[in-house]
């Protein structure tokens, strides 16, 4: 109080100067209440020189010590300073202040209390009613809570529902066509027949939602959660659905565009893990997919320019005989895939990830397997027989003109199959070069003009196999290094014109080789893929050996190092 103010007079208010110290209230006396949330008020001066500035109290101060009136007084603050407002109806505290932040209104009907701009951001709507509010433009319900409140006939539009929760509630009388959703949580909401259209709900999550019929035509999904929903009868066309997940749910009767809006790149996949899926949904593109487990229905007997690139297959894919002639399927993942008699002719499998595939009969004829997997990707620096390979089955499979180049094939069984170089199908040789093949085998196999050159061939085994002018310079064709120490093999195999130059031959198993010191012609007619004649001509060479040693047993069953005797 001023040195000059009467002590024996008592103001209601006073200040420094004699302008602010009055006995009757006003404008430097009064306040705007603002909510700080959970029951918490702070007094705003709206007048006089400390407008903006907030009320707080301390104890003592004039008339406590000089009246002994009561404990103590009150000051400014720049500062929000916290009054709580204990028990009672916190309803009273959004209708003053038009902000329902962080307040707990559960249970309260808050009947026809417009809600235009108001702040309800973190507010406890459990069970609230919320029918008869007249209007929400503006109003932020970021974080709110909503489970089984009444929205019954409510268009949501308008207002801000970021990360509002609505786990569980009935939503069936809702319209949210063009609603700011996003990161919504309608996790066991009933939300049937609703119209999403135009919404913006990325990250919202509907997981074991009820969502039969409805409408997402145009809206925003990119990255939501539909995991265990049900769908029946859903339309997103034209939906944003990047990293959306379509896990563990029903597709059939669902609604896409003809070319959905899904991720085409390695991260934030969309997802249909467990999933029903009819291939309509995915037409021809599913580059990218997350289609782990997934069970994919309606299949065509040709899927013509099938791209695949980067997708994750459900391990075990059945697509045998289907005709999937240039399919790009670069590094996809198909574990165990059934391709049994399936075309691939001019497929791209480089890197592919195809442990456990099976390739019998398949057409892969000019296809480029470059750096492909068709073992356990974690076994590929294995020499050894003894770690599970998981390796594909490649028997009697029709591989001419392909390209196996820095392929893992160790311990994949090529018996019968058609390994060689044609050039009246096109210019690209049948090539593995720097391939990985230890322990594959290859009984019976064609391999004219194939070239294995510093290919890892390790107790690969070429029983009967015919490499006339095949070229396995500096590959390696020594026993495996495992307990059992299983030689490779060429016993009985035709290497007339083979070029073995630099190969490590050492414990080579040559017995009964047909081999060649001088040029011969060679002409050969094989029957392919459906009875497809190819045709392979060619004059081959001397054959060459590489570097054999005492452990080599020679074409004529003596040991080495071993000389072709003209």
């Amino acid at each position: 109080m001023p040195q000059h103010t009467d002590k024996s007079s008592m103001y209601i208010w006073e200040g420094f100067g004699s302008h602010f110290t009055s006995d009757k209230v006003g404008p430097e006396q009064t306040f705007r209440l603002s909510n700080l949330g959970h029951g918490n008020v702070a007094l705003q001066v709206t007048a006089g020189p400390d407008h903006g500035k907030y009320l707080s109290g301390y104890s003592g101060g004039w008339y406590p010590q000089e009246f002994g009136l009561g404990d103590g007084s009150v000051n400014t603050s720049d500062s929000p300073v916290a009054f709580h407002v204990g028990g009672g109806d916190l309803l009273a505290i959004l209708v003053i202040t038009n902000s329902g932040y962080a307040l707990d209104l559960s249970n309260t009907d808050l009947g026809a209390l417009s809600l235009n701009n108001a702040d309800m951001r973190q507010c406890n709507l459990t069970r609230a009613g919320l029918s008869q509010v007249p209007g929400w433009a503006g109003a932020k319900f970021e974080g709110a809570t909503l489970r089984h409140a009444n929205l019954a006939g409510r268009h949501l539009a308008g207002a801000d529902w970021t990360k509002a929760d609505f786990t569980g509630t009935n939503l069936s009388d809702i319209d949210a066509i063009g609603a700011h959703m996003p990161g919504a949580i309608f996790d066991g909401a009933i939300l049937t027949g609703r119209k999403f259209t135009g919404a913006h709900l990325a990250g919202a999550t509907f997981k074991g939602a009820t969502l039969d019929h409805a409408d997402f035509t145009d809206a925003d999904l990119t990255g939501a959660d539909f995991t265990h929903a049900t769908l029946v009868g859903c339309v997103f066309t034209g939906a944003i659905l990047l990293g959306t997940h379509f896990d563990n749910v029903n597709l059939s009767g669902v609604a896409f565009s003809p070319s959905p809006n899904f991720t085409r790149a390695a991260t934030n996949r969309t997802t249909f893990s467990g999933s029903t899926v009819p291939f309509g949904a995915l037409s021809s593109n599913w580059s990218w997919l997350d289609l782990t487990g997934a069970t994919i229905t309606g299949i065509p007997a040709a899927i013509p320019s099938l791209v695949a690139d980067g997708a994750l297959l459900p391990s075990g894919l059945d697509l045998h005989g289907i005709d999937l002639s240039g399919a790009s399927l670069v590094g996809t993942r198909m574990y165990e895939v059934q391709l049994q008699g399936a075309n691939l002719q001019g497929a791209k499998l480089r890197g592919a990830l195809m442990k456990g595939a099976k390739l019998v009969g398949t057409n892969l004829t000019s296809a480029n397997l470059d750096s492909a997997f068709l073992i356990a990707e974690d076994t590929a620096t294995l020499v050894g027989a003894t770690p599970k390979r998981e390796s594909a089955v490649a028997t009697g499979a029709f591989l001419v003109n392909a390209n196996l180049d820095g392929a893992h094939c160790d311990g994949v069984d090529f018996s019968g199959a058609l390994f060689l170089t044609s050039a009246f199908l096109g210019n690209q040789p049948a090539s593995a070069q720097g391939a990985f093949l230890n322990l594959a085998k290859f009984p019976g196999a064609k391999l004219a003009l194939a070239n294995f050159s510093n290919a890892q061939l390790s107790a690969a085994d070429f029983y009967e196999a015919s490499l006339v002018g095949a070229t396995l310079k500096g590959v390696q064709l020594t026993p495996s290094s495992d307990p059992t120490h299983t030689p490779a093999s060429l016993n009985q195999a035709d290497i007339r014109g083979a070029d073995f130059t630099g190969a490590n031959m050492d414990g080579l198993d040559m017995r009964q080789a047909t081999y060649s010191t001088a040029k011969g012609p060679f002409e050969q007619t094989y029957d392919g893929y459906k009875g497809q004649k190819i045709l392979v001509g060619f004059e081959y060479g001397p054959t060459v050996l590489g570097d054999t040693t005492s452990g080599t047993t020679c074409p004529n069953g003596q040991m080495g190092p071993c000389h072709l005797p003209e």
